[in-house]
């Protein structure tokens, strides 16, 4: 089996990815899929859209009984139940009402989702979730009890941290570094001083450009989201250096270094946030190096998919336990991001489009695809040690079933606030069927 390379569209969006250059898994009844909504804030809008594409009903109108029933557009139910059916399916042209053998119990058996509050999706395939995400299994036990074919699991996420601020995967959401300025107007003459009376202070203006977050650290590491707000040109005079903002109370600024200012001077401050590829000194704001959690959580999905040695004991590759072989699909469905605060955490400063970086990739998709995925950076392909922090070598730890395997992102644009219950039936439809033929 190859990987090609190629260029999906979402949204009009060219997104770089990999994907299986042969003919695709069948699904079968012994197919099982589970959903993961990341329900930590930023997604809100759009959980309750994904769950109803997950829990609609197989009809919009009508009924089986009836034999008028209108197949939904909007439920992924319709789209799969049909699937399972062992005696004629629910809708035409058997109107099978039997829930049994129809496709529906098996339905509720074998496509699971759940919503879950953290951002760590690299540990969310630990198990088997089911009774829609209330009940968890091992994999072996799952397998122990069922005969299991196909598994497939679909993240649909937007950010890439862990739960602390200090140890995310990445400290900045701009898949490249970006700059807004903001002008203030001095109001009243000063001379060689750190204070100076400006127009309308609190707007748009960062004492830290980092939520104060100068203390937030990671591995000891500072890990600032933005550099300070400095002031950059004067529209009269002259300017001493790059003086940043220390604090503000009121109008009235209180800069790093003295300065000398007329009264209508238009004073220029500039707040820079940092991008994927930054560094803050030693810190690499794409590198697992410095993001203690990210290298933790890599290695939990690894051993997910293979432990590497002896008899398995732990994760998917349980099932080897039984003899059983399924192939194995990942889906990341990142839903991207709208406009961010150039200041960070704290939403201060200008804001910015952080899907800018190629492809209009935000940093969080960045990680799941140049650095999750291809393994680029310090993430293995420039490492001189033995550690693999990526999952590019994904087939090769899941060389034991001997079927086509996929870890795929599809990186979508500044979808997170999208409603449309039809737009997210029809993106997990076709998370399912980029491994899977249907």
């Amino acid at each position: 089996m190859g990987f090609t390379a190629g260029i999906v569209s979402s949204m009009g969006i060219g997104t770089p990815h990999y994907y299986i250059d042969e003919e695709r898994n069948p699904w079968d009844a012994d197919t099982y899929a589970n959903f993961h909504f990341d329900s930590s804030g930023s997604m809100n809008n759009i959980i309750t859209p994904l769950q109803n594409a997950m829990t609609g009903p197989y009809f919009s109108s009508g009924s089986a009984a009836a034999q008028n029933g209108v197949k939904s557009t909007t439920s992924l139910r319709a789209e799969l139940q049909d699937l399972y059916a062992t005696g004629g399916i629910e809708g035409a042209p058997d109107w099978n009402t039997n829930s049994a053998t129809n496709g529906a119990d098996q339905y509720d058996l074998h496509i699971n989702h759940r919503s879950i509050s953290d951002e760590k999706w690299l540990t969310w395939p630990d198990k088997h979730y089911y009774n829609n995400g209330s009940s968890s299994r091992t994999w072996h036990a799952l397998a122990n009890a069922n005969t299991v074919s196909n598994i497939v699991q679909v993240f649909v996420i937007n950010e890439s941290k862990d739960t602390t601020r200090g140890s995310g995967y990445m400290s900045t959401q701009f898949g490249e570094e970006r700059s807004r300025s903001t002008i203030k107007t001095v109001t009243s003459a000063t001379t060689n001083s750190t204070t100076v009376q400006v127009s309308n202070a609190a707007t748009n203006i960062s004492t830290t450009g980092a939520g104060n977050r100068q203390n937030q650290d990671d591995n000891g590491v500072d890990e600032p989201f933005a550099e300070h707000m400095k002031l950059t040109a004067v529209s009269q005079g002259t300017l001493n250096g790059t003086p940043t903002i220390v604090s503000y109370s009121g109008n009235t600024l209180t800069l790093s270094s003295a300065q000398t200012f007329a009264a209508g001077t238009n004073l220029t401050f500039t707040q820079v946030a940092k991008g994927f590829n930054s560094t803050s000194g030693s810190f690499h704001h794409s590198s697992p190096d410095d993001h203690a959690e990210a290298i933790t959580d890599v290695n939990i999905s690894r051993t997910v998919l293979y432990n590497g040695s002896g008899t398995p004991s732990s994760g998917i590759h349980q099932i080897l336990n039984t003899g059983q072989k399924p192939s194995v699909t990942y889906i990341v469905i990142d839903a991207g991001l709208g406009q961010q605060r150039i200041g960070g955490m704290n939403l201060i400063g200008h804001t910015a489009d952080a899907g800018n970086g190629p492809g209009n990739m935000t940093a969080s998709q960045r990680h799941t695809q140049e650095g999750i995925i291809e393994g680029k950076l310090t993430f293995h392909a420039t490492r001189t040690d033995s550690n693999n922090y990526s999952l590019n070598d994904f087939n090769n730890l899941l060389s034991w079933n001997e079927k086509q395997n996929l870890l795929h992102l599809t990186a979508l644009y500044q979808q997170n606030q999208n409603t449309d219950v039809s737009y997210w039936k029809d993106q997990l439809r076709a998370a399912l069927q980029l491994n899977l033929s249907f």
